[in-house]
């Protein structure tokens, strides 16, 4: 499990230093908020789980494609990486585009392009640098053409980064970047969920980008009996976007170091805005907290009925592999989220999550997990 430490710091280097919140101790949902009010969810009992393809390498990347197909970045056997489609219904799954590196995320365009996404490179502790196809890519988002499959560059976000500097970084890494989530909007544009940077920003395909939101730091309870101090301050972190039934936009946040369960936050911007700054405590406004209570998420979707969907990395987060890397890792939680009720999908049949995605006209969810076990990554089809 050495693997865990160096994807974690790729989400964030303030990841591992920053520490999670308990639940209750922060945020006040907006009217907006439809957060749980029981403690834990029971689960699903008619959810099957099925894989569709097995044997995946850094198969994080998962989203709706074409003709009721999913979409799906690996990394290949070369160290490079390759842009999947899977029927669920049918076939083998079919290679539509090579790329330098497996994507952090992707989603569809218009005309039928993919919007390739790629975080920071990060080499494995103990393990062989990045690839130079890794290097090349990293921080910067792509259009990959649906017609030819050839990819053109948008924007690279670390030199916006570097330009834009985080005003409330804690890591003395003001330009830190790694762009993590995607969501596309109507109007062909993209949001971003850059983990590093603490920050959603828009991407046009003309390469302009926009700053839309801040997260914010947090004061935060740290858990006891690890010798800390009552209280750490933490940077957000944010891994994923989605737009919501309603037309808004909607984050989910890691939180980091110690990974205290409860710790995070799905924030609620209203579409359209930029430079804003998230609220913690605001009923109303830009961005406010929409739900709270959750684990280390690292991704968020919506289905065609209006639910939420919460991927978890662990039950007890993160920090439940960290304290012990040698012992087999524990199962990733799924939530269904719909007014005031949450429901665990799949309990014990999903481990280390990469994304989710509900596809548009059914109750049917796609799920990457063991994203961080070379050759052991699955894309798997959970229906309800």
């Amino acid at each position: 499990m050495r693997r865990l430490r160096s994807v974690v710091a790729a989400v964030s280097s303030a990841a591992l230093v920053t520490v999670g919140v308990i639940a209750g101790t922060s945020a006040v949902a907006d009217a907006h908020d439809r957060a749980p009010r029981h403690p834990w969810p029971p689960p699903h009992s008619k959810v099957t789980v099925t894989p569709l393809a097995t044997g995946l390498t850094a198969s994080k990347a998962v989203a709706n494609g074409p003709s009721g197909s999913v979409l799906y970045g690996v990394q290949t056997a070369d160290g490079n990486g390759a842009l999947m489609a899977r029927l669920p219904f049918w076939g083998q799954p079919v290679q539509l585009a090579s790329l330098p590196a497996s994507p952090s995320d992707i989603a569809m365009a218009r005309h039928g392009d993919v919007w390739v996404l790629f975080g920071k490179a990060e080499s494995e502790e103990g393990g062989p640098p990045p690839t130079q196809g890794q290097i090349q890519v990293q921080q910067k988002l792509y259009l990959v053409s649906s017609s030819t499959g050839t990819m053109r560059l948008v924007a690279d976000l670390g030199a916006y980064a570097a330009q834009h500097p985080d005003p409330t970084d804690l890591e003395n890494d003001p330009a830190d970047s790694n762009p993590y989530g995607l969501a596309s909007l109507r109007d062909g544009s993209v949001l971003v969920a850059d983990a590093g940077a603490n920050s959603v920003r828009r991407v046009w395909p003309n390469g302009h980008i926009q700053q839309v939101a801040h997260l914010p730091n947090a004061t935060l309870a740290t858990p006891p009996g690890q010798g800390l101090p009552p209280t750490l301050p933490a940077e957000a972190v944010p891994t994923s976007v989605a737009v919501g039934p309603d037309g808004a936009w909607y984050v989910g946040q890691l939180n980091g170091f110690p990974f205290t369960p409860g710790a995070a936050d799905v924030f609620r911007i209203r579409p359209g805005m930029h430079d804003a700054t998230c609220s913690l405590t605001a009923r109303h406004g830009a961005c406010t907290v929409y739900a709270k209570g959750f684990t280390s998420i690292m991704d968020i979707a919506f289905d065609h009925r209006g639910s939420m969907y919460v991927l978890e990395f662990a039950k007890d987060g993160v920090g439940a592999v960290e304290s012990d890397p040698t012992a087999p890792p524990p199962p990733a939680v799924l939530l269904k989220v719909r007014q005031n009720h949450r429901t665990e999908l799949g309990a014990g049949k999903m481990f280390l999550p990469g994304g989710v995605v509900a596809a548009p006209r059914s109750d049917t969810l796609y799920v990457t997990d063991w994203q961080l076990a070379p050759g052991q990554g699955r894309l798997l089809k959970v229906s309800q």
